[in-house]
């Protein structure tokens, strides 16, 4: 018997692209660069945990996170995002949902 949806999603998976389509069809468009760098990861037990970055961000200037400027926290922001949660499988439907639990940014 074929493994289900949900079980051939668990493991890490390595990011290949990021493309937003709007909805009202106006261009996609690619937030973190054609060549966005990430992983995704799905556990046995119902979590799953994401992290998609703009290649070559600038590190803050002070090393620490936590003494960032303005401009580095607005770049931050617009460079990174993570988020984890429980996910679920509707292996009817075919879907995949995310909910998330904790983010960056929130």
């Amino acid at each position: 018997m074929a493994a289900g949806l949900r079980d051939q999603l668990i493991g890490a998976w390595k990011l290949i692209s990021y493309e937003e389509r709007p909805v009202d069809g106006s261009p996609s468009f690619y937030p973190m660069s054609e060549k966005p760098m990430g992983i995704i990861m799905y556990t046995p037990d119902g979590f799953m945990s994401a992290q998609l970055m703009k290649p070559d961000r600038k590190p803050f200037a002070s090393g620490d996170w936590f003494k960032g400027t303005d401009e580095e926290y607005k770049q931050e922001a617009s460079t990174y995002i993570a988020y984890s949660g429980p996910f679920h499988v509707d292996e009817e439907q075919k879907t995949l949902t995310h909910s998330m639990r904790i983010s960056l940014p929130s």
